[in-house]
């Protein structure tokens, strides 16, 4: 989708190198804007997006399996339910004619319905866990790449922010940014695969009348009398990644009725907090209580 000269500008965007292969994948850089004050030096920099990198392809290449366990595990799940249903048949051929044979031959599709209803997401679940379980077993790298980057990842996170003075006290927020790519005549468009934003976790801090927020390669300084609005819109928003360590079904995330699944997750709202110079700040709405925390009553949602 090509993107309008008048279409607001989102605080945040993704810009996709034209000669990449993966014409789908970001370059994890936000683009600088008036409201930057401070970039990490170079080196540092490029020595953790390189971490990064291979921490998000091992995560990527964890969650493409997990993916096709979990559409396995539907398959089968599905298929156990059905054999249940198929065995009216079965007694109605060894009672033909009778009417045990018409009683018999319907509980099979009873007990196909009840448990189909009540059942399916837990026996999912036991399949889901049994098959992840084999998974690993039998591919262990999956998981042991992605935990190897994590300790010199977090060392390296953390440099970051001791250099950007990023203060222990800032909240962990998901964003939901603007990822376009370039035509080979300069054109930018959007890439949402199947509808669903990029979620990508930064850190959000407040200083008295002053907004911070940080993606750990820069820090953007925002006075809350550039805000003019924050707006709660309750429409269906999907996304890609759940970054958070709790459930998405524990507290403060539930309430906004997160769905994580394949190929997308969702959550049924989002917030945008809209700039006087008509840019915006999209935050998903399971993130609604970090907005409330920062911006008090000043701009109630």
């Amino acid at each position: 989708m090509k993107r309008n000269s008048t279409e607001p500008k989102n605080l945040f965007s993704y810009t996709v190198h034209p000669d990449r292969e993966d014409k789908n994948r970001s370059t994890d850089v936000f683009d600088p804007n008036v409201y930057t004050v401070q970039t990490l030096s170079p080196d540092l920099k490029a020595e953790k997006d390189g971490l990064y990198d291979a921490w998000l392809e091992a995560k990527a290449t964890r969650e493409m399996g997990e993916s096709n366990v979990g559409c396995i595990s539907e398959i089968l799940s599905f298929l156990l339910f059905l054999l249940l249903f198929q065995l009216g048949d079965l007694f109605f051929e060894l009672l033909p004619d009778t009417q045990l044979g018409a009683i018999l031959s319907a509980v099979p599709f009873l007990c196909f319905i009840v448990p189909f209803a009540f059942l399916h997401d837990r026996v999912t679940a036991a399949i889901n866990r049994l098959a992840h379980r084999l998974y690993i077993k039998k591919h262990p790298e999956v998981d042991v790449d992605e935990k190897a980057l994590d300790p010199r990842l977090s060392e390296t996170v953390a440099a970051a922010r001791t250099e950007l003075g990023i203060p222990d006290h800032a909240w962990e927020l998901d964003i939901l940014p603007y990822r376009h790519g370039v035509t080979s005549v300069g054109e930018t468009y959007e890439i949402r695969p199947l509808g669903a934003y990029d979620n990508v976790p930064v850190l959000i801090w407040r200083e008295g009348q002053v907004l911070f927020l940080s993606d750990e390669d820069i820090v953007l300084r925002i006075p809350l009398s550039e805000i003019s609005e924050v707006k709660h819109i309750k429409k269906k928003t999907k996304f890609q990644s759940w970054y958070k360590l709790a459930a998405p079904d524990t507290e403060p995330y539930k309430e906004d009725k997160v769905y994580t699944g394949w190929p997308y997750h969702a959550c049924k709202s989002r917030i945008e907090i809209i700039l006087r110079d008509d840019s915006r700040l999209l935050v998903p709405g399971y993130d609604a209580s970090v907005i409330r925390n920062i911006l008090g009553d000043t701009f109630p949602i």
